[in-house]
């Protein structure tokens, strides 16, 4: 019977963690699926819901001279997330990311910076191929992005307004419905 008892409270003691471990990470306070990025400043806040997303400037992975500047994204919602090709759980993301891009990319504008003031080029190239991503990568290459947007973990992945509003700031790796559940609520919020 004691054995039975402690059967009992050993499984409700699970599920009760589980429950609150799935409330951390729907609020976005998920540490332990995010990689900590070295040398990122950490004592300020950061860039905060209901305030203009910083101001960003910069070049395609692929190369060329082309420049997107957030304020090129105006008109429609966007998607901006941070990430580095070191990054375990920005790689098991990247695929769910992938999905949301295909499924939301007439309503919504995808971005992925690269830290790539403290990634490989080669490595972030890699890593794209290696999942099959096409969503447009861009490079943060002196990390004045990661330093505006005060990312001090990765993947850190921002929802913008068509007039360049911050409406979320969730930090670690999201999966499909919970990227779902934030486009729903900006496509829902463009239309009021």
């Amino acid at each position: 019977m004691g054995r039975t008892k402690s059967l009992i409270f050993g499984g409700i003691a699970v599920i009760v963690l589980a429950g609150v471990a799935s409330l951390s990470t729907y609020q976005g306070d998920s540490q332990s699926s995010s990689s900590v990025v070295p040398d990122a400043a950490k004592a300020d806040p950061a860039p905060r819901t209901g305030f203009r997303a910083p101001a960003f400037a910069l070049q395609s992975l692929e190369g060329g001279n082309a420049v997107v500047k957030l304020d090129d994204l105006k008109g429609k919602p966007a998607v901006v997330n941070f990430w580095a090709s070191w990054c375990g759980p920005c790689r098991s993301e990247t695929p769910d990311l992938q999905a949301t891009y295909e499924k939301y990319r007439d309503q919504v504008q995808f971005y992925a910076i690269n830290l790539t003031s403290q990634d490989a080029v080669q490595n972030a190239s890699k890593f794209l191929q290696e999942l099959k991503i096409s969503i447009p990568v861009l490079k943060d290459s002196d990390g004045a992005a990661q330093r505006a947007y005060l990312v001090t973990s990765v993947p850190t992945t921002f929802i913008i307004d068509s007039n360049g509003v911050i409406r979320e700031r969730r930090e670690g790796a999201l999966n499909k419905v919970q990227m779902d559940g934030m486009l729903q609520r900006a496509l829902a919020a463009e239309k009021s």
